[in-house]
């Protein structure tokens, strides 16, 4: 499966695509839910990726970034990570993973 593959910053009106992905990882999520959760991302150090193919979003990251007090450089800590179920074994959770 090549296609040509975006990763870009969630914005509100992929909620509904984000609510889909939640379900799909058993964590029951409606739409006006995904748009609050979203808007909380973007919050400093705090990042939502989505991956999308020419028609559809079919991944997302979501990750924390901070310091710690014994490493000189911050570090970062992955918070949620989904590939769409019909496209798994593609390596598109790898191209999150490395974006």
């Amino acid at each position: 499966m090549k296609h040509d593959i975006r990763i870009e910053i969630a914005r509100p009106e992929d909620a509904a695509a984000v609510a889909h992905l939640l379900n799909q990882m058993g964590y029951p999520v409606s739409e006006t839910d995904a748009v609050k959760r979203i808007i909380q991302y973007t919050q400093p150090s705090y990042f939502l990726l989505l991956s999308k193919n020419e028609v559809e979003t079919i991944g997302l990251i979501a990750l924390h970034i901070y310091d710690v007090l014994h490493l000189p450089a911050p570090e970062g800590r992955v918070i949620s990570f989904c590939v769409d179920e019909k496209v798994r074994g593609n390596g598109i959770g790898t191209s999150l993973l490395t974006h």
